[in-house]
Formats: C-alpha cells, structure tokens, sequence
C-alpha cells in the first residue's frame, strides 16, 4: 500500500523557506521542482517526478516529504531498494515517524519479504498502539502466512478499537473457518453482514458453512441472498447446483447449471458437471448434446472425450466408446485411469488380451492404481488362469486399500478358484461384512459355504443374493440344484 500524503503546496513552500534560511529565491525554485514534481506524479510521469524531488534535496537533503514522495515513486517504478534508503534515511532524520514505517511495511509486501514487513508494523505500533493501518497490515500479513492466532489476536484488537470495521470481521471469520470453529465463523459473517449487508463474501463464506454442516436450506436461502446482491455470479450458481443434486433435485440443478452455462458460456467445468448429472441419471441424449457444445469450446479436451466414451458405454455402442476413449489417450498419454477405462471396456467387449494389456499399462503409468491391480487380477480369476499372479495382484490393490470390500471379494475369489477354500472363506466373510448388499459377494460366499458343505449357510447367501437381484440365472440353478439334493437326502433317510 501507498500513503499518500496531503501536505498543501502552500504548506511545503513555508517549510522550504523555514527550512533554507535562504533567499526567497531559493524557496521560489523548490518550490517549482515541488509543483513540477506533483504534476508528473499526477501524470504518472514518475521518473521526471524524481528529478525534480532530487533537485530539492540537493539543496536540502533532510526534508522528510520530499524524500516520502520520492520513496513512492521508486516504488511505483519497481526500485524498491532506493524506495527502503529513502524511507530509512526518513527514519533516520524523524525516528518517530510512523507514516515511514508504514510505508517501509507496505515496501517489503511488495518485495514479498514478509518478516520484514512485519518488523516495520511493529514498530509503528510502538510509536502508537492505535495505528489501524499498521494493525490492519499486521492482521492481513499473519493470514497471509497462515499464522492465524497472531492474525486473531490483532483483529481482535482492530475490532476492540474499531468496532463497525467490517473488512475485520470478515477476516475473523475466514480465520475461524479455517480453524473448523464454525459457530464463531457464523458470527463473524453475520456481524460482517450486520454492518455491510451487500458485503457479497460474507453471504457466500455463510453459504459455504452451511454446506459444511449439511444444513441445506439455509445453505440455499445465503446463496438466494448473495443473488440479489449479485444476479450474474456464477459461482453462487454453481454452488446451487451442486446442493440440489445432492439434495436429489436434479431438475432444479439441471436448471442451474443451464443458467451458468448461459452466463458463463465459455467456462468447460458446468458443461462437464451437467454431463456427468445426465451419465448418472441414465440420460446418454442428454449428455451427447451437452458435449457437443463442449468440445466446440476446444479446451480440456481429453476430460471431454472420456466422457463421450462413457456415455457411448452406456448406450451399449462399445466400439464409438473405444473410438472417444483412444481421443481422449490421445491427448492425455500418461493418464492412467485412461488406460484402466479402456482396459474395462475391452473386457466387456470379451477382449481380454487386449485388457490385460490396458491394465498393465495403467500399472506402469501409476503403480498406486489399486483398481487396475483389483481389476486384472479378478479378470484372471474368473477366467481360472494366472491364479497365482491374480492373488498377488489383488493383494497389491489391498495394500493401497486394505478396507476396500471389492478387493477383498477379489481376493477371496482367487483363492477359491485356487482350491484354497479355508482361505477363501475367511476373505470372502470379511468382504460381506464390508459389502453386505452386493449379490455378488454373496453369492461368492454361498459358492465357498456349499464347496465346504455348510449347506444350509450356502442357502441363505445364495437368497439373499437374489433378493438383492432377482433373475440371477446361475443364482437360481445353484440354489435349485441345492434344495433338490437336501429334498432327495431327506427322502433316502426317510
């Protein structure tokens, strides 16, 4: 920041002649170098400003406004260091003069030497404990470097001495969020909003609390609020948007992000977002159109394809998939999940050579891919080959993810197509207990209950398998086959 000072013309030609104990000549001449000055600084001609500054302190080197005025525009031209000796040979003539330590602060901000900044602040307030600008300055450089209790102690004190600052409040109560002490946040920005009520960021930070807590409505009702301030900004839509969605009103935020998209018709994350709402929602129509006008807009153009393959996906047209998803690799060459993508879509196209290949090089890429180690070592596992690697594979997913129940499942899987039951049964028990509604980890425990001869136990997974999913054919043969031989048992011992 730069001080400005507003010591008249008139002013300075009486400290000129005090100060010279010269001539009214002499006086006269500073005092044309001083107007002269003014006007190049007025017309941001700062360095024929500074020679008309130096040509006073030629005469009289310890006249302290002319060397202020002359340490702004060494500033203002980027030649901080002659801006510093100004202002210390200022200190030097008038220790006290906060108005030079001020400036010294606002020097080093610029020169991004934070700790002396704050040195200079301090000193300031020294001189005077009330400085606002200095405990402003102080307050603004603690955030900055994320010292948050000095910064809370020293709007505290600006809050103590000016209470209706609201720029202050404000700041406490970024500082509080960001400490997670939500309720002293809350009435930070309320008092924020008290004091300025079109202070726009208070209403947002509120909104953004909010959300935080899961309090939806009121949530909306800060962001409708900030609207009204505001009507064209965008980021209140979007936060809209994404409450609604979560909130399963998926019209209404279909509706504000076509409201973004047409304030903002240029920005590629809304047409994103608005896709993936319609792949979720199972509207592969819907989503072709949106990203269409999304690649016109010619920007993070693999983030697009990948999502055109996966709408094709959806549509059942495996081969267009494959076509966008090899656009997308393309451009994104190192993208693992790319390959991991494209290596799914192979192996449910019934190529799984070709998978193989797609997870191997999405390991490559990324050897922190969980979901390719899963992914392939279960391809091997359902295929009965490779078992050995399969199990090494799936347990290098669980050691990225070791609570993950599809990899457990996995694992559970390779061991009993191994033969290896006892191991088997302790996996896949634990991946029901992680994913207790997915048929298909129970039917894989009834598979192990029934090849270990706990029938009855096998019975009630494989139920229960279908009552998560009807109309599981090879579900319904094994339990079929299973009654049928209790029945026939039951008769021969009968």
């Amino acid at each position: 920041m730069v001080f400005r000072r507003c010591l008249s013309a008139l002013l300075f030609f009486f400290l000129i002649e005090i100060s010279f104990f010269a001539s009214l000549t002499s006086a006269e001449t500073a005092y044309t170098y001083y107007l002269k000055a003014l006007l190049y600084d007025n017309q941001q001609r700062f360095n024929d400003a500074i020679k008309e500054y130096r040509k006073i302190l030629k005469h009289n080197p310890e006249i302290i406004e002319v060397r202020l005025r002359l340490s702004e525009d060494y500033t203002r031209i980027g030649q901080h260091h002659k801006a510093v000796a100004e202002l210390n040979r200022v200190i030097s003539l008038a220790p006290f003069s906060i108005e030079a330590y001020l400036e010294l602060g606002s020097v080093y901000i610029r020169q991004k030497d934070y700790p002396q900044a704050i040195k200079q602040y301090n000193r300031a307030l020294e001189i005077n404990p009330q400085e606002s600008i200095a405990l402003a300055g102080l307050a603004d450089l603690y955030l900055l470097q994320n010292d948050l209790a000095e910064a809370t102690e020293v709007y505290l004190k600006i809050i103590g001495l000016k209470p209706d600052f609201s720029l202050a409040h404000f700041n406490l109560g970024v500082i509080y969020s960001r400490l997670e002490e939500f309720e002293k946040a809350l009435l930070s920005f309320k008092k924020t909003i008290e004091l300025d009520p079109d202070y726009i960021e208070a209403y947002l930070n509120l909104g953004v609390i909010y959300e935080i807590r899961a309090d939806w409505q009121n949530a909306i009702a800060r962001y409708e609020q900030a609207l009204r301030i505001d009507p064209l900004n965008i980021k209140i839509y979007r936060h809209l948007a994404q409450i609604y969605y979560q909130q399963k009103m998926v019209e209404e935020a279909v509706r504000q992000y076509n409201l973004l998209i047409s304030l903002s018709p240029k920005q590629i994350a809304p047409y994103l977002e608005l896709t993936y709402i319609y792949l979720a929602e199972r509207k592969p129509e819907q989503a072709i159109e949106v990203l269409k006008k999304a690649e016109n807009l010619k920007v993070k153009l693999d983030k697009v394809y990948l999502l055109f393959g996966l709408v094709y996906e959806l549509m059942g047209q495996e081969q267009n998939a494959v076509t966008w998803l090899k656009k997308a690799l393309d451009i994104s060459q190192n993208n693992d999940y790319l390959y991991f993508r494209l290596g799914a879509l192979y192996d449910r196209m019934g190529k799984k050579s070709e998978a193989g290949n797609q997870f191997k090089k999405a390991i490559e890429l990324n050897p922190r891919n969980a979901e390719a180690y899963n992914y392939l070592g279960y391809m091997y596992a359902e295929a009965g080959i490779n078992l050995d690697e399969a199990v090494e594979l799936i347990k290098k997913a669980l050691e990225i993810d070791p609570d993950s129940g599809a990899y457990v499942d996995s694992l559970g899987w390779a061991y009993y197509k191994k033969g290896m039951f006892d191991q088997a049964l302790v996996q896949l028990e634990r991946a029901v207990s992680l994913l207790g509604s997915d048929p298909v980890v129970r039917d894989h425990l009834g598979d192990v209950y029934y090849q270990k001869g706990f029938n009855d136990q096998a019975e009630a997974q494989w139920e229960k398998s279908l009552e998560l999913k009807p109309d599981q054919e090879s579900v319904e043969s094994k339990l079929k086959k299973l009654l049928s031989n209790t029945n026939d048992h039951r008769k021969n011992k009968q």
